[in-house]
């Protein structure tokens, strides 16, 4: 059996979610964040699980069915339907 690394079972175990939050060193301050694309697998869904709990709001774009099936809230999932032109 592979040997799985601790950021594969807990990807967001290596974000100090703390120092992220206070970054701006202003604590009212809400923000909106938005994922377009990025790793396969549930990183973002993950990290904007976290952010939620902070205050802040989020949304993903989705441009395939990977991006849905990982995202954990489908009420902040939209899902990209222009035609691609190339």
């Amino acid at each position: 059996m592979p040997k799985i690394s601790a950021f594969e079972r807990q990807p967001l175990a290596c974000i100090d979610m703390d120092h992220f939050t206070l970054m701006n060193n202003d604590l009212q301050k809400k923000r909106m964040f938005l994922f377009l694309q990025g790793p396969h697998g549930p990183f973002f869904s993950q990290l904007a699980i976290a952010l939620e709990s902070y205050g802040h709001t989020n949304c993903q774009i989705g441009f395939n069915q990977d991006d849905k099936i990982f995202w954990a809230n489908e009420q902040n999932f939209v899902t990209f339907t222009l035609p691609l032109e190339a």
